[in-house]
């Protein structure tokens, strides 16, 4: 399967593969990030090499865990607070398995 038939696949499934450079501007627009991340919608970021999948997975999992910890600190009901805990397990999760170590 080409890149292009697997952008395509992505894309139908509403999810779609962007430029590092897209993924820059993206980081830049702290609103738009913010709202994609709380969403669980990130896109994916088309790399070169093995090594910068591993590295951006392991920094995109860490900033999903960072915007949930700050969510929870400012939250206010328990509902709200709980929300927050359970994307954070979700995400130490995904790290844990994948890392073999947790965020601290």
């Amino acid at each position: 399967m080409s890149l292009e038939e697997i952008k395509k696949q992505l894309e139908m499934n509403g999810q779609k593969i962007i430029s590092k450079e897209e993924y820059l501007q993206l980081k830049n627009d702290a609103e738009k990030y913010k709202k994609i991340v709380m969403q669980g919608t990130l896109p994916l970021v088309e790399v070169t090499n093995a090594l910068e999948i591993v590295e951006l997975t392991k920094k995109t999992l860490d900033e999903c865990i960072q915007y949930w910890r700050n969510k929870k600190s400012n939250e206010t009901t328990p509902e709200q607070k709980l929300i927050a805990e359970c994307y954070i397990d979700a995400y130490q999760s995904t790290r844990k398995n994948i890392f073999g170590e947790l965020k601290k």
